[in-house]
């Protein structure tokens, strides 16, 4: 008799099999994701004195590009570090090779103890870096991202516009053709911008760029079947919009800009309110970001 049958005749043999046979592969499951993500709890296979492992995300205290990586985590209730570091502190960490293989954050640590003496400021099994590998992974262990490759690749599209934007973005961000000098992090003094040129950038992105990339995403968010880039689900894609549109809107993410660079776009506006009323959001928004242990309550 095939298994199904003896399922519902109430087979014990049969049921017995599938409760043992999940067990296992429970157990098998979290073997392999709990490590994976970087996010496990070491100690006695019975529970007891277990110890909690995080991972700690570093950047300057400011909303800017590791700010969805943030939001990602707050969202999915992963527990996680905000370490907040100014531009001094991040001049000693890279001088010591301690900022991960591109020596810049933002950086992202496996496997630290937030109870350690030190409140997780010692040492971790892994550094990584790059923004948007840690978003990636952001979104994978939030939940937030699923594996569906067609998905993925709507939220890589809507990235790669808002890549351009913050690209665009650099010389206004920077008063500077190159931006930083990847060994020392300081400005690139032969690549300054004279006067005239810091003029002429700032018309061009308030006058022909933003409003082309908006139109962009806007046509991306008009072909939707949902609110959010990816139809009914929030992505990263979405958190990475928000951390941009929403700034760009209050003067924050970088100055010069003009708010009628969304004209036009009702659409990606309603995404920025949408987003912002999100609880968990619209929580860490109110307590002014983070610095130390999230979620709070561990």
């Amino acid at each position: 008799m095939p298994l199904f049958d003896r399922l519902v005749s109430g087979d014990p043999v049969a049921v017995g099999a599938v409760i043992v046979g999940t067990v296992i592969g429970v157990r098998l499951l979290h073997g392999m994701l709990a490590p994976a993500s970087g996010l496990v709890n070491v100690g006695s296979e019975d529970g007891a004195e277990s110890k909690l492992k995080v991972v700690r995300l570093s950047y300057l205290d400011a909303k800017s590009v590791a700010e969805p990586i943030r939001l990602a985590l707050v969202i999915g209730g992963v527990p996680w570090i905000d370490r907040r570091l100014s531009y001094a502190e991040v001049a000693v960490l890279r001088a010591a090779g301690k900022l991960g293989p591109n020596n810049q954050v933002p950086t992202l640590e496996l496997g630290v103890d937030p109870n350690s003496e030190d409140g997780g400021l010692g040492g971790s099994t892994e550094t990584f870096g790059q923004t948007a590998a840690l978003l990636r992974w952001a979104g994978t262990v939030s939940g937030l991202d699923p594996e569906d490759a067609v998905v993925r690749l709507r939220i890589d599209g809507v990235e790669g516009i808002l890549n351009d934007i913050k690209a665009a973005l650099m010389p206004q961000w920077y008063k500077n053709a190159l931006g930083r000098n990847p060994k020392t992090g300081a400005l690139m003094e032969a690549t300054a911008l004279t006067k005239t040129q810091q003029e002429a950038v700032e018309t061009a992105l308030n006058v022909d760029v933003l409003p082309v990339r908006l139109a962009q995403l806007e046509q991306i968010l008009l072909k939707s079947d949902g609110p959010y880039f990816c139809g009914h689900a929030l992505t990263t894609c979405d958190l990475s919009f928000y951390v941009i549109a929403a700034g760009l809107l209050d003067g924050t993410y970088c100055e010069g800009i003009w708010p009628n660079v969304f004209a036009g776009t009702p659409k990606l506006l309603a995404l920025v309110d949408l987003i912002s009323a999100h609880p968990n959001v619209a929580d860490w928004n109110t307590r002014g970001g983070g610095g130390g242990l999230w979620p709070p309550k561990i």
